[in-house]
């Protein structure tokens, strides 16, 4: 498996809020990403996709949602323009995004 950081520097949202952690896993033609939340607020994030070989334009599919008080295997598709996905993230949460190129 590769694990990567991504800097979170490139990501789009105030830097008093920087609670994010942001990994990548590629296997074949499977890209993951798992993204949390360690804040204790409700964020709107723009994450560069694009720096996780994920393609500039498509789609993600969000496999899992972790709060704090449940979880949610429901699949939501997400939209990738500009190698950029936009996301909502609950506090103190996690999602896990996979896209197949």
């Amino acid at each position: 498996m590769n694990f990567a950081l991504l800097l979170k520097s490139k990501c789009s949202f105030t830097p008093s809020k920087l609670r994010f952690v942001f990994l990548q896993e590629a296997q074949n033609d499977v890209q993951m990403l798992t993204v949390i939340n360690m804040s204790d607020e409700e964020q709107i994030v723009k994450l560069p996709v694009w720096t996780a070989n994920v393609p500039m334009y498509g789609t993600m599919e969000r496999l899992m949602k972790i709060t704090e008080e449940r979880y949610n295997v429901g699949r939501i598709k997400y939209e990738v323009k500009d190698g950029i996905i936009e996301l909502r993230m609950d506090p103190m949460s996690c999602k896990v995004l996979r896209c197949k190129k």
